[in-house]
């Protein structure tokens, strides 16, 4: 799912360019399926496949991404990928 949002972000971008239309400039990703709706899956689990999608489908036409506040899990995801 997140790699796909992310290629449609960039393929969007690219295209706005020709068309005069604005570009999506900052991409807000929440804690998809996090909560209650992630049932017995933990937060970081959630979180990594997420920040592993968006940066698989990321390229030079992409928004920046702006990880939504969580108890902190994109960060300490983050950082944990980073390792």
């Amino acid at each position: 799912m997140a790699d796909n949002v992310s290629q449609a972000c960039a393929e969007y971008n690219a295209l706005a360019e020709g068309a005069s239309l604005p570009k999506i400039e900052v991409l807000r990703m929440p804690l998809v399926s996090g909560g209650a709706f992630a049932g017995e899956c933990p937060k970081d689990l959630v979180a990594e496949a997420l920040i592993r999608g968006l940066m698989h489908g990321y390229c030079e036409n992409s928004p920046d991404i702006n990880f939504s506040f969580d108890d902190d899990i994109f960060k300490h995801t983050w950082g944990t990928l980073s390792q």
